[in-house]
């Protein structure tokens, strides 16, 4: 009773100490801030401070030889006459009674009258000295901060970013993310390549002659890819990396986010620490984050489905509870947090297409900068301190990358983020954003230090920045054989001035910013916890921050989504088993029960349909693998949540399809006709189609290419089949062989299959009446193949296919979590720095005898419009809108306009590839209607998108390009010809006989876009349309290109 009558008078009396302070705030309100100009110095002589009275709001006052001047007065005057001269000089005013005096402004000899009374003149020279009391008076008072909204992205950011940025840091002592150092020294990143393969085509010999080499133990050889790399990565810096195509600065970021290829064939040496704590003791997944090169997305998705997805696998609050004494910030928490996507998706200019699917190559969605924006978005939704950016600008506009990097380097700032970003082509304001510089030449660091002294550390080595080219422009290029032409009269003489990338990094080492950054190594920081209460601790110290139950239901919520979306494949696999059950079921319609041998025949054959349909989802297990790598890496969800939440939502398909097909095989055929035997022929079918499918999923993660998987798959579908009992009897298996009867799945079905139906009342008369001891028909059946005759093996057989489904389930959680094939190491390095190359760009290209045929292009009011999904057959959105202009022969015109301006539309439009949609509008070849047919054969077409033959090489696809549509006439010595010229013309000489590949794992971005651009050129087109054919490639590519 004592201590609740004391708790109850403390908090009567901080109720009325709040109320009390509320009232005093209400009735006093504070007074407008003052500007006060620097160093501001008051005779005491003649002047004292008239301090307000007590509980007033009056601003203080000036006495000066009896005269009351206003301090506010005073201030604002001065504020007239100062600019950024009077800013760096002391300024003494001298106070008295008088006429207003005439002042001069510095830029200007007219004399401008002063609004106040008393000040005389401005002196550079200080003569007089305030008093405590003035310069309180003076002291402007802290303003309130400013309340935010956290209602929508829109009144969240009234104040603007760093404004809420700061609010919500106010807010993140709750959730503790320390600010992370990374430091590496001695880096040395290695890829072991066999001796003479030197990026020789695979073929069936070679692989052959490979695995004897292997056998006698062949010798490799070692690709250095990054070498010995020192160097750090400061919190509240955003550092710019920069180099050469083939430089490494894709594998320095992977290696530094933990997101390295996982192979025997790679080897990582050095020291990387976070906050001093070695990299093994750091869940480096909830330190970093990685925005890669590719766009690799759901293309059924929407943007805002797959950013939301991202933001809820990495973000943890609305999961939290949090005790009473922290809930109200918590709340404001979950506030910021479920607006986080708008707020993102608003300040990366994507907030218009939220509702847009991602799409890919094969399905229309979002231009290619939008995409590359919403790779970034997902990646920048977690908590990680550190980010990693590759080629974030990709596709994107001038004034879209200014604004990007200026909302990252305000989160920086304020978050104390360490941010390192790759660009390519950056603008100078863009490049004037950033801290730090790190270029890199050849696997190694030439440069470290402030990115705004990098140009003068080269000048002082004897290189000169022409006048006309940007910054990043010249570090890129210097660093290069085309640097050399940088170099002063003086030092191109001098045989010390470096050239190559070893005598580059010796200067750098031998620099300032070198000792400077090597010195700060004797320093090791103490690792730094996660503040604020435990409540929020786990955020950051667990890996994944919600349970598995919640990361379950988000997989399991994205999975139904993308299912849902399929409908062709639904609808594929529904009439699939429709036409097949038919098919099935007349062909062994009409049976007799003595001819046992064909019922054997329907229930295998009905189990080799189960298997091969469960074959046929290998694609399906490749064509999102990547997305569910890159995730798993990311720790959006455990990998134990995947393959759960993907039988969960194909088993509704599976049941149905099942369904369907047992159905119609069942009654049409001659099974036995009871209600519960065919109840388990549909149970054994179901669990028969998730073991298989199970298995070939499987397979798809265990293998490295699509082609290995479907090869290996249709052999194993053989042997599984082979060992059902059916081709060969159990009884009458060699014993070597039994293991793989003991381990098919299909076996244990056939078993229930068979038992099922030959322990049916059907089969039950006796073979002799006369001799019961011979046993019924069924059981005479069934032994005759080897089956066992007790009917209680249903149900064993049935355990034990679930239990086979179970196993399957944990592998591919195993192979989820462990398996990664790694991206091929390229071995060209930067295909431009050859001899061969430095007069590419100058030599003309060599044409046929018949020049192309001019074209003039023409067009007039043009507009294409779409229709909506949810108003089918009325065309509301209209993409163009009374689009008017032409192109002449023998000039190039330049389509220009941001992200999603509807360039690619435009285009399209004008080539004749729009399938969907209504065209108005005319389009006019030299004056004639535009014929598709006719634009085919004039025209090429380089798309955004780099698609090719994966097994051809570069020159095999531009020969195979000439030869279908250059004229029948033209002879092979002028195809040659052709493709030379535009291997010369591109660049791609050196790469002439290399395979081209898939995306992440054969050419690179820039290389695989030269590729798609000589696949048109070589045709000679009358018209050339080229869809961003610089997004990806660097300055000195984008110049060859278009040159």
């Amino acid at each position: 009773i004592f201590s609740a009558i004391i708790d109850s008078f403390c908090s009567f009396f901080s109720v009325s100490c709040h109320w009390a302070v509320r009232m005093a705030e209400m009735e006093l309100p504070p007074p407008p801030p003052l500007r006060a100009p620097r160093d501001l110095t008051i005779d005491t002589n003649v002047a004292e401070v008239e301090a307000p009275p007590a509980n007033s709001a009056r601003t203080p006052r000036i006495m000066i030889n009896g005269a009351s001047l206003n301090v506010r007065e005073v201030l604002e005057s001065l504020a007239e006459f100062r600019d950024e001269e009077d800013l760096e000089q002391r300024v003494s005013v001298i106070f008295s009674r008088g006429q207003p005096p005439q002042v001069p402004r510095r830029d200007s000899a007219t004399p401008v009258p002063t609004p106040m009374a008393s000040l005389l003149r401005i002196s550079s020279t200080p003569q007089f000295q305030t008093t405590p009391e003035l310069t309180a008076a003076m002291s402007p008072p802290i303003e309130p901060a400013p309340t935010l909204q956290f209602d929508s992205p829109d009144t969240a950011l009234v104040h603007g970013l760093e404004m809420l940025l700061t609010k919500v840091k106010q807010l993140y002592p709750s959730l503790g993310q320390p600010a992370s150092t990374v430091r590496f020294e001695h880096l040395t990143y290695t890829a072991k390549l066999p001796e003479g393969s030197n990026g020789a085509i695979a073929t069936v010999g070679s692989k052959f002659r490979d695995l004897l080499l292997f056998f006698r133990g062949a010798k490799s050889s070692s690709k250095v890819i990054l070498d010995d790399l020192t160097g750090t990565l400061r919190p509240g810096k955003m550092t710019f990396i920069l180099g050469p195509p083939g430089s490494g600065k894709s594998s320095f970021m992977r290696v530094l986010s933990g997101h390295a290829s996982r192979s025997s064939n790679l080897t990582l040496t050095g020291t990387i620490t976070y906050d001093g704590v070695d990299r093994a003791q750091v869940l480096v997944e909830k330190l970093c984050a990685y925005v890669s090169q590719r766009d690799e997305h759901y293309p059924t998705l929407t943007v805002r489905e797959t950013v939301q997805f991202a933001k809820k696998c990495v973000n943890g609050l609305e999961q939290v509870q949090a005790p009473p004494g922290d809930r109200a910030n918590h709340e404001k928490l979950v506030k910021y947090w479920r607006i986080q996507t708008e707020l993102l998706l608003t300040l990366l200019g994507i907030a218009h297409v939220s509702h847009t699917v991602v799409g890919n190559d094969m399905l229309r969605g979002i231009s290619g900068g939008q995409r590359r924006r919403v790779t970034f978005a997902e990646v920048i939704s977690g908590p990680q301190q550190v980010v990693f950016a590759d080629e974030i600008s990709t596709g994107l506009d001038s004034k879209t990358t200014f604004d990007i990097c200026n909302s990252v380097a305000v989160m920086t700032r304020v978050f104390g983020m360490t941010t390192v970003i790759g660009l390519l082509q950056p603008p100078p304001e863009v490049f004037a954003l950033f801290d730090d510089l790190i270029l890199l030449c050849k696997g190694r660091i030439v440069y470290h230090g402030p990115a705004a002294e990098a140009v003068s550390h080269f000048e002082r080595l004897g290189y000169r920045r022409p006048e006309d080219m940007d910054p990043a422009d010249f570090l890129q290029q210097v660093v290069t054989d085309e640097g050399q032409t940088f170099l002063t009269p003086e030092a191109a003489a001098d045989p010390t001035t470096p050239r190559t990338a070893e005598q580059f990094t010796v200067a750098y080492r031998a620099s300032r910013y070198f000792t400077d950054e090597h010195q700060n190594f004797g320093y090791t920081p103490s690792p730094t916890k996660p503040q604020g209460p435990d409540y929020l601790s786990k955020l950051y110290t667990s890996k994944y921050p919600h349970p598995w139950a919640y990361s379950f239901r988000l997989v399991l919520v994205r999975q139904t989504k993308l299912f849902l979306r399929d409908r062709s494949f639904i609808v594929a696999r529904l009439v699939q088993a429709l036409v097949m059950g038919i098919l099935s079921g007349t062909l062994f319609h009409n049976m007799t029960i003595e001819n046992y041998q064909t019922i054997y025949g329907l229930l295998y054959n009905c189990l080799f349909f189960l298997g091969a349909t469960g074959l046929s989802t290998v694609p399906t297990a490749f064509s999102g693998r990547k997305i569910l790598y890159r995730h798993l890496d990311a720790a959006f969800f455990p990998a134990s949540a995947y393959p759960l939440a993907f039988f969960v939502v194909q088993a509704p398909l599976i049941a149905l399809e099942v369904l369907l097909y047992a159905s119609v095989v069942y009654w049409l055929t001659s099974l036995a006709k009871e209600l519960t035997r065919y109840l388990v022929v549909v149970v054994v079918f179901f669990l028969t189609q998730l073991c298989m499918t199970a298995f070939f999923q499987l397979m798809g993660l265990c293998c490295p290419s699509l082609p290995q998987a479907q090869s290996i798959g249709t052999i194993m579908i053989l042997i599984c089949n082979a060992m059902t009992g059916f081709l060969i009897p159990p009884n009458r298996m060699k014993p070597w062989f039994l293991w793989l009867y003991r381990l098919n799945p299909m076996a244990y079905a056939f078993n229930v299959l068979v038992l099922n139906e030959f322990k049916a009342p059907l089969y039950s008369t006796l073979i002799d009446q006369d001799n019961p001891s011979l046993g019924t028909r069924g059981d005479a059946y069934l032994l005759d193949k080897g089956f066992g005759t007790e009917e209680w093996f249903i149900g064993v057989y049935i355990g034990i296919l679930v239990v086979f489904f179970a196993v399957l389930l944990v592998l591919l959680s195993v192979a989820l979590r462990f398996i990664r094939w790694p991206e091929k190491v390229a071995g060209g390095g930067d295909s431009r720095n050859n001899p061969a190359d430095a007069t590419a760009v100058s030599t003309p290209m060599r044409r046929r005898n018949t020049a192309p045929t001019p074209v003039t292009l023409a067009f007039r009011n043009v507009s294409y419009k779409v229709d909506l999904p949810k108003e089918r057959g009325r065309y509301n959105l209209t993409l163009l809108n009374q689009i008017s202009g032409f192109a002449r022969p023998g000039t190039v015109t330049a389509l220009m306009g941001s992200s999603g301006a509807g360039k690619s539309t435009l285009l399209d439009v004008l080539a004749g590839r729009k399938t969907t949609g209504k065209i108005l509008g005319d389009i006019l070849l030299n004056g004639h209607p535009m014929d598709k047919a006719t634009m085919g054969r004039l025209a090429g077409y380089c798309e955004q998108n780099d698609i090719h033959s994966p097994c051809a090489t570069v020159a095999e696809a531009l020969r195979f390009s000439a030869r279908l549509r250059l004229p029948r006439d033209t002879s092979d010595e002028e195809v040659s010809e052709m493709v030379g010229s535009v291997l010369d013309l591109l660049s791609l000489r050196p790469l002439a006989h290399t395979l081209i590949g898939t995306k992440g794992d054969g050419l690179s971005v820039e290389q695989a876009k030269r590729v798609t651009i000589g696949v048109e050129l070589v045709v000679n087109p009358s018209i050339l349309f080229l869809d961003e054919p610089t997004s990806g490639l660097d300055s000195q590519a984008a110049l060859v290109v278009a040159r």
